[in-house]
């Protein structure tokens, strides 16, 4: 597993062109962030779940990005699975601060731990 660098050419905040992305499904209120991933001249454009004031790490394992997305101000964490074969989310998980606070949960404590351990945590989910 790889960790993919985070510049300007892979995400885009605040992307007014979001209506290009493959899950694009209908007019957001704000301007999302955008995973441009591929060859240039034949990127493909994904909506990320993902809110400007959270921590972004993106995994590479083959065909699957997966995007890990955290906030210790509002305390959540997120994971959302890209397969860039089919071009498609795969899959999507949301824990808020109950999931990842309240003792005995799988996630107590997940916003300590680095991104391969969190990405370990949140596939569980799934």
């Amino acid at each position: 597993m790889k960790t993919l660098t985070k510049d300007f050419t892979i995400l885009n905040y605040q992307d007014e062109n979001y209506r290009h992305a493959v899950n694009y499904s209908g007019h957001l209120y704000n301007y999302p962030i955008t995973l441009n991933f591929g060859e240039k001249h034949s990127r493909v454009k994904y909506i990320l779940s993902a809110g400007t004031s959270d921590t972004i790490t993106l995994l590479q394992d083959g065909i699957f990005i997966y995007v890990v997305s955290e906030n210790y101000g509002l305390s959540y964490c997120s994971l959302q699975v890209i397969n860039t074969e089919t071009k498609q989310v795969e899959g999507e998980v949301f824990l808020n601060s109950g999931d990842i606070q309240d003792e005995g949960n799988l996630s107590t404590g997940i916003l300590e731990l680095n991104s391969e351990d969190q990405l370990k945590v949140l596939l569980q989910y799934l």
